[in-house]
């Protein structure tokens, strides 16, 4: 129990620096992209860093094994097991039991999601592929799969809107949003790892405005568009 948290300890250690890092050194700062790497491969160090045994890479022991007279001696011994609970099982047991509310909670997004999905058909405007929802919703997307109500908004607002939700596909970003899902399961109870998940997703949205803007999009229309969905 005690190494399993001690992990943890480490891991969440780590994950504070790379958030302070960022929060200090990169947030101020129009590269996106860098800080999107910044965030994935910090956050993977701070998982995998732990795990290794550098000691022994650094230190080799060679230890011999010399049988003693009693190792021939067959001997019964009778041992008497004794359960005990200590403050590392209390904490690891909390830890648990919060872990897996969060994965109930994300399985009833998942659940919504595939609701969502099974509640749209595929359409087309222009040049662009969605799955028209049949009720309101926030414009959002998932993977390659962009969902809207095509009834809510304007003509004028559409394009903006699938051109931005399709920079997210092409991006790949719903994996920065799902790894950082999954960090937070297992690390709820770290407050940092909260602003971390924010400031991801943040910056996903910063680098999306700034790849859209760069194709030539009105910057004026573009913002009365996003402002109008958010609204």
């Amino acid at each position: 129990m005690e190494n399993v948290l001690t992990y943890f300890l480490q891991v969440n250690l780590l994950l504070v620096i790379v958030f302070l890092g960022y929060q200090f050194l990169l947030k101020n700062l129009t590269f996106y992209i860098l800080n999107r790497v910044y965030f994935v491969i910090g956050s993977l160090y701070a998982l995998l860093y732990p795990l290794l045994d550098v000691k022994s890479l650094l230190v080799d022991d060679a230890q011999v094994s010399v049988p003693i007279l009693w190792d021939y001696v067959p001997m019964q011994v009778v041992a008497q097991i004794t359960v005990r609970y200590s403050v590392y099982d209390v904490l690891l047991v909390g830890i648990a039991i919060g872990a897996i509310l969060f994965v109930l909670k994300f399985i009833v997004q998942l659940l919504s999601l595939v609701r969502i999905h099974f509640s749209s058909k595929k359409a087309q405007w222009h040049t662009y592929i969605f799955r028209d929802v049949i009720f309101p919703i926030v414009p959002f997307s998932f993977f390659n799969k962009i969902y809207l109500h095509k009834a809510q908004h304007q003509e004028i607002e559409l394009n903006d809107i699938l051109e931005h939700e399709n920079v997210h596909v092409k991006g790949l970003h719903t994996w920065d949003v799902l790894f950082f899902e999954i960090l937070l399961v297992a690390c709820w109870y770290n407050p940092f790892l909260w602003f971390m998940r924010k400031a991801v997703r943040q910056n996903l949205e910063f680098l999306t405005d700034q790849q859209v803007l760069n194709r030539g999009v009105d910057r004026q229309t573009y913002q009365y568009s996003l402002l109008h969905v958010t609204q």
